[in-house]
């Protein structure tokens, strides 16, 4: 099994890589091979969508951008899918909308009988791991976090059904015990995602 791991966040000894990084560790445990992708290492490579002229396939528009080839690569090479970022001021970070703005020009295919596409890829099933430093009261009644179903909604639409979150709350505040709590909830969850 082929797993392709994305972190989007600039310090991989945050909150979202630590907890990123114990994924990984447990996913290589169980046999797994994980392809390591920290989206900001990538952060000058990465392009923003543009449209092609029409006519023109999208791949068209990246003909001279190395990342988007590597990343297709990557992406469609892969079985599982983790994802780990911070929720900014209730959103992903922009350079993960970027990168799932990548992979809609290749992964999918349309599906007139339904809203969702269907898959050009083989991924089955993906874990989205997002932290925030805000109370689960505000993320649930303030926000509902946003962050957390607009990538949902993007696997969806890829064709990616199996689909689970954990979601953390007041990440910089935490004590030792939801530490270990949250620890704990991110391995059961990895272990579901190499299963």
């Amino acid at each position: 099994m082929r797993v392709l791991a994305v972190l989007a966040h600039p310090n991989s000894s945050s909150t979202s890589g630590k907890l990123f990084y114990e994924a990984v560790a447990i996913l290589r445990q169980q046999g797994a091979t994980v392809d390591v992708l920290e989206l900001y290492q990538h952060a000058q490579q990465i392009p923003f969508l543009q449209l092609p002229e029409h006519g023109k396939p999208f791949d068209s528009v990246f003909t001279d951008v190395p990342f988007y080839w590597e990343n297709k690569e990557r992406f469609m090479a892969a079985d599982r899918l983790l994802i780990a970022y911070p929720v900014w001021w209730y959103a992903v970070p922009g350079i993960m909308k970027a990168w799932l703005d990548l992979i809609t020009n290749y992964a999918w295919k349309n599906n007139h009988k339904s809203h969702y596409a269907d898959a050009r890829h083989s991924i089955s099933k993906a874990l989205i791991i997002n932290t925030a430093s805000m109370s689960w009261w505000h993320r649930f009644f303030g926000s509902r976090n946003s962050a957390t179903e607009m990538v949902k909604e993007s696997c969806k639409f890829l064709g990616i059904k199996n689909i689970k979150v954990c979601e953390i709350n007041t990440a910089k505040r935490r004590t030792e015990g939801q530490k270990d709590k949250s620890s704990l909830r991110v391995a059961q969850l990895a272990q579901w995602l190499g299963e």
